[in-house]
């Protein structure tokens, strides 16, 4: 913890020995008595290895394929909706920390489910980056206005530019 390359590097105390506010103090992520549990490993290697719940909710999974893989570098955990139902649901069990949504859905429009996220107190402060392929006219453009982040466009699909999204709108 000492050396400036290795600062960062997540570490995990396993041991016989319960004395976890040693190992903390002594700068460990992450501390449990043997035996661990898988769940437990898992869990806190994820939490320790990503930076970032995103959720996108795309009928396409084509589009949504695309996405996750330029999001990978990102270190990032992904959650997948096929529908604005879906999307709500995952949105308020986990809540993420960016959404990435599309507007046209099943079910129920991407606008109305992005009113329905500005509206609940849960999920009002999530940022939502629009991704899709309809054309956003001016009628659109207001209604988005003040809910949406970001619009980005299916058309033009530009892995820089969905990076550079995400990394404006989420804390380093």
């Amino acid at each position: 913890k000492r050396d400036l390359a290795t600062r960062n590097t997540p570490v995990l105390v396993i041991s016989q020995v319960e004395d976890q506010h040693k190992a903390i103090a002594l700068g460990a992520s992450a501390y449990s008595v043997k035996p661990v549990s898988r769940e437990w490993l898992v869990r806190t290697l994820s939490d320790l290895t990503t930076h970032w719940c995103i959720l996108l909710v795309d009928d396409d999974e084509a589009s949504r394929y695309v996405l996750a893989r330029a999001l990978a570098e990102l270190h990032c955990s992904v959650m997948e909706a096929g529908t604005g139902t879906e999307g709500l649901l995952k949105a308020q069990s986990r809540l993420p920390d960016l959404i990435f949504l599309d507007l046209n859905l099943p079910e129920m429009s991407g606008v109305e489910v992005l009113q329905r996220l500005k509206s609940d107190r849960k999920t009002a402060t999530v940022p939502v980056i629009i991704y899709t392929s309809r054309v956003i006219d001016d009628v659109l453009n207001r209604e988005l206005r003040g809910m949406a982040s970001v619009v980005l466009s299916k058309h033009h699909y530009d892995r820089d530019a969905v990076i550079t999204a995400v990394k404006q709108l989420l804390p380093v």
